[in-house]
């Protein structure tokens, strides 16, 4: 959790293990509920699943946030602007004032499963009225914790991973396609 004094109020996010930004309070749940939420609560989703990030394995099973304020890192920040101006073109005035970013390097599965890893980034811009989120696959190479192994990983009967948000409203949402499938680590050619 970490909390924001940005825009004359305050506000907290919520990064969790488990592949997702909350807001209003952490969510604990690993294995996720289909999007629309009917509980009120709002998510990002990057990669909701049950992430084990208790293993030791060589440069990886790390989830990392940074915050971005002030064009702080005037990297970030333009990417960000070239972001919006490409997948939302009628925002062109978009000047964000913060960025938060969440990246799960190489994390595995749940009961300490390293043998396939997974790495996504959850990126956050803001301008304190308009509030643009997107998701970033590097690799999916597991799309549950039942997935022990490539062999398994085209399984009808798991449930894969969740992507997307819920606006904790019952209305607006979107859950990214192959979300909660096997085909999930297809995000990473979408």
């Amino acid at each position: 959790m970490f909390e924001c004094d940005q825009f004359a109020s305050r506000f907290e996010i919520y990064l969790a293990n488990n592949g997702l930004f909350s807001f209003l309070g952490p969510i604990y749940q690993f294995v996720p509920t289909p999007f629309p939420l009917n509980d009120g609560r709002r998510v990002i989703a990057g990669f909701w699943s049950d992430i084990d990030t208790r293993s030791s394995i060589p440069s990886g099973n790390k989830v990392y946030y940074q915050i971005h304020v002030n064009q702080s890192n005037t990297i970030v920040f333009e990417k960000a602007v070239a972001y919006v101006q490409q997948y939302f073109p009628g925002e062109r005035s978009f000047n964000p004032s913060m960025i938060i970013t969440g990246t799960w390097y190489r994390v595995g599965a749940y009961s300490y499963q390293t043998n396939l890893v997974n790495t996504f980034q959850i990126i956050l811009a803001t301008d304190e009225i308009r509030s643009f989120a997107f998701l970033f696959y590097n690799d999916l190479q597991w799309a549950s914790p039942s997935t022990s192994s490539l062999i398994e990983v085209n399984s009808s009967s798991e449930i894969g991973g969740q992507a997307g948000f819920n606006a904790g409203d019952s209305i607006i949402y979107e859950m990214l396609p192959y979300s909660r499938t096997s085909y999930v680590r297809r995000l990473v050619n979408t």
